[in-house]
């Protein structure tokens, strides 16, 4: 599945986001035509343009970004890791506690392929 363009926060970030959204679209037509050559140029690249928000900061990958990754390449797809690997140099920048405690919500729901269901029950976090 191709994908068209996400909706941007700003005029800015929508170039950027636009380059890494483009070329995940670039990738999976690699792994369509069965190029490793085009899909290793094209992780080159994903990690040269990473997108760099208003603040200096390196930006995470949109969800329809990662969508277009893991709707369009197999399970164990080099792509995949790289969208993951980008996404932990975030955590690393959490609180650790924080991290633990979102690791525990991913166990406590069970995590699945649809999180959307998991309810957030403002009692449950009322102090008694």
């Amino acid at each position: 599945m191709i994908s068209q363009d996400p909706e941007p926060d700003s005029n800015m970030e929508v170039s950027m986001d636009t380059e890494y959204h483009l070329l995940s679209n670039c990738y999976v037509i690699g792994e369509r035509i069965m190029d490793n050559g085009f899909k290793n140029a094209v992780v080159d690249a994903l990690v040269e343009a990473r997108p760099i928000g208003n603040t200096g900061n390196r930006r995470k990958p949109s969800v329809s970004t990662l969508t277009i990754i893991y709707t369009s390449t197999p399970e164990h797809s080099p792509a995949r890791r790289l969208m993951a690997n980008i996404l932990v140099t975030f955590l690393t920048q959490m609180p650790f506690p924080f991290v633990n405690d979102l690791v525990e919500a991913f166990i406590e729901n069970k995590y699945s392929s649809d999180m959307r269901s998991v309810r957030v029950d403002p009692k449950l976090y009322h102090e008694a």
